[in-house]
This record gives C-alpha cells, structure tokens and sequence, in this order.
C-alpha cells in the first residue's frame, strides 16, 4: 500500500491510537457531484483541501492489532478529519477488532498451555 503519513496519536482505552494519511490515487471526479468537482479540483490542487486515505491503526506494547481504512477523504485539514464522525468511528471500529483480537490470542496461548 501507499507510503502513509502519521498526523495524529492519542491513547484511547489503554490503546495507541495513531492516524495516518496517504494520497488518494482514485479520481475525485468519481466521488462528487458534477457541479462542484470544478472547485474541489482547483481546491486539492491549490492546497486547499486535502484528497487521501485515513488509516487508524490500534496498538499496545508496540504490537498492532488493528487497522480500519477511509478511502475518498476530502478535508480542508488533517485536524478537521480528526474532529469528524468518521475518525471517531474508525477508532471505535479498531479498538473493538483489537480487543477481539486480544481475545483470540489469549484463547489460543491457554488453550496451547493447557494441551
């Protein structure tokens, strides 16, 4: 996949939470509406507004456990995206595979130790 760019960490349940941003390679003219795909060009050429894949990745002890993915990301900033429904969602979404995650690997270690 694309070379990501970290903007923002935080902690969240006991978990690292980090976001990261690649550039989007899909055309923006398949995403909006004809009327206003002239300024939303204009507007990702000019800097104005940021076009690119969110990536939200969960960890604890420096060991990964879950990513979500965003594709079609159109922002004015990284911040603003932070800030939206959609990262809260992809949090929320990570943490719960993590936690899954956690799960399953404790059942197989207990399984595994007691067999």
């Amino acid at each position: 996949m694309e070379n990501f760019t970290t903007v923002h960490t935080e902690t969240r349940e006991e978990f690292y939470v980090s976001f990261a941003w690649a550039y989007e390679t899909f055309d923006p003219c398949e995403h909006f509406d004809d009327s206003l795909i002239d300024e939303i060009l204009e507007g990702i050429e000019a800097g104005k507004y940021a076009w690119f894949v969110a990536r939200v990745t969960v960890s604890k002890n420096g060991i990964k456990l879950a990513d979500d993915y965003l594709g079609g990301c159109l922002y004015e900033s990284f911040d603003e995206f932070v800030k939206d429904g959609y990262y809260t969602d992809m949090v929320e979404t990570a943490i719960s595979e993590a936690k899954i995650n956690i799960s399953k690997l404790l059942e197989g270690y207990n399984h595994a130790k007691h067999s």
